[in-house]
C-alpha cells in the first residue's frame, strides 16, 4: 500500500466526481495485489480512515485536483489526482507545527530529532 496511501480516497462521503467505493471493495484489490499476505482487519480499518489523510493534505495546501463543485476528481478507482511534488514539504511544516504547539516538550523533542 505504501505511497499510494497519500492519495487514496474512497470517497465515503460523497465528495468525489466519480466511483466511491467501499472499504470491503478495497480489501478484495489488496488480497488479490498482496496474493492474499496481508491482514485483511487491518487493511479494512486503512480503508475507512484514508479519506481523513486526503483531507488533511487538502487542509495543510497540497494541489489537489477539484471539480467546478469541490469534489475531488478521482485518476483511476482508487486515487485523487494530486501535486506530490510539494508534499513533504507540506508534512514537514506540518510536523513542525504540531512539534511547536507540544510547548517544552516539543523543544526536548525536536533536539532528539
Amino acid at each position: 500500500m505504501g505511497l499510494s496511501a497519500i492519495n487514496t480516497y474512497m470517497g465515503l462521503d460523497g465528495k468525489v466526481t466519480m466511483n466511491p467505493r467501499q472499504p470491503e471493495r478495497f480489501v478484495e484489490y489488496v488480497t488479490n495485489d498482496q496474493m492474499g499476505i496481508m491482514r485483511q482487519d487491518m487493511v479494512y480499518d486503512v480503508a475507512r480512515h484514508v479519506d481523513s489523510s486526503v483531507k488533511h493534505f487538502d487542509k495543510w495546501g497540497l494541489p489537489i485536483w477539484k471539480d467546478e463543485n469541490e469534489n475531488y476528481v478521482k485518476s483511476g478507482e482508487w486515487q485523487v489526482m494530486i501535486a506530490g511534488e510539494s508534499y513533504k514539504i507540506l508534512v514537514a511544516e506540518a510536523a513542525k507545527s504540531a512539534m511547536a504547539s507540544l510547548g517544552d516538550k516539543g523543544q526536548i523533542l525536536e533536539r532528539v530529532m
